[in-house]
């Protein structure tokens, strides 16, 4: 089975939320502390001072960090706003009303409205936050409409939000989920986005997936999507698969005990189908080099190349041990 340590590896890489992070300590002391006091006087969540200010954040007012005229005003601005992000994190939690929980949820989510990768982190963060103390039904109910509704926002910076929250909170949601609706949200992205950058996070975050997927039905469909981000023009997308994606498909492979008979059969199939093909195309025009796409030889040769540890190990774990009877090793 995948162990616990690969599967926060891939966290690491892609996606870390610091235990030391502010939003993450403020947020969860605001809502022992508020969840304490409504605990004595239910309707005090409910009352103007403590979100009436939030919801007046409508979605034309969020702060544009791409056309302002006064720096200093901006970053004050920008620094206010991003102050904000615990408290509505806390009312969103606690807030009695679905309608309320909504509206909050949507000025997290639209808090800036180019974020940069610095302040996508930040909205990144809170959501987390809010999926460790609301918990997976909310995070499925209430959270991830906010991402859908953007999939195919106009701004590139909103589109990464949605694929990066994608990657950032595939721990914490149900499994059917995951492997249901989160995967096509990917897919759709990877197979339509034409920005690079949104493919490469796409590929990342399809890797952070990969290794919380429990259904072996999607293999199929995952091990497509890796050879779509081979296969895609962009070297980003190509060492996004390569860092991310590759290492977890190759360690669920292994799992299914599909490492050697299919992912790594099929690799070396498309190895080999590159040379055959420039072999080929030298004879049909008599040319004495040979028109090999090199970066794809290459490409090919790299994902070979990562997949080794695993072979190894998986070579390991199955050759019989030194202290086997001769009469029980059966050679084929």
């Amino acid at each position: 089975k995948m162990t616990d340590s690969f599967r926060q590896a891939l966290l690491d890489v892609a996606f870390h939320v610091s235990q030391d992070n502010r939003i993450v300590s403020e947020a969860e002391i605001k809502v022992i502390t508020l969840g304490l006091q409504t605990a004595d006087k239910p309707s005090s969540i409910t009352e103007p001072k403590h979100h009436q200010i939030l919801l007046s954040l409508h979605p034309s007012q969020r702060v544009d960090n791409t056309n302002h005229d006064n720096p200093c005003l901006f970053f004050f601005l920008l620094y206010t706003v991003l102050e904000l992000i615990p408290v509505i994190l806390c009312t969103a939690i606690l807030h009695p009303e679905p309608k309320q929980r909504d509206q909050l949820l949507n000025i997290l989510f639209n808090l800036i409205k180019k974020p940069d990768d610095d302040q996508r982190q930040m909205i990144l963060t809170g959501c987390v936050v809010f999926a460790e103390l609301a918990g997976a039904d909310r995070l499925v109910e209430e959270l991830l409409p906010q991402c859908w509704e953007q999939i195919g926002h106009k701004f590139v910076e909103r589109r990464l939000l949605v694929a990066e929250a994608c990657g950032a909170l595939s721990s914490y949601l149900p499994a059917e989920i995951r492997s249901s609706l989160v995967l096509s949200m990917l897919q759709q992205m990877m197979l339509d986005d034409r920005d690079e950058e949104v493919r490469e996070a796409v590929v990342r975050s399809l890797g952070l997936l990969m290794g919380f997927i429990c259904d072996a039905d999607k293999y199929v469909q995952g091990y497509e999507l890796l050879m779509a981000a081979l296969k895609d023009p962009k070297e980003k997308v190509h060492r996004a698969a390569l860092q991310v994606f590759l290492p977890a498909l190759g360690m669920w492979s292994r799992e299914l005990g599909r490492l050697e008979h299919h992912l790594m059969h099929n690799l070396l199939k498309h190895l080999e189908d590159t040379v055959k093909g420039a072999v080929a195309a030298q004879k049909v025009n008599s040319s004495t080099s040979l028109p090999l796409n090199e970066s794809r030889f290459l490409l090919l040769l790299s994902t070979l190349e990562e997949l080794i540890p695993l072979l190894y190990l998986t070579v390991i774990e199955t050759c019989p041990s030194s202290s086997t009877p001769t009469e029980q090793i059966h050679v084929d």
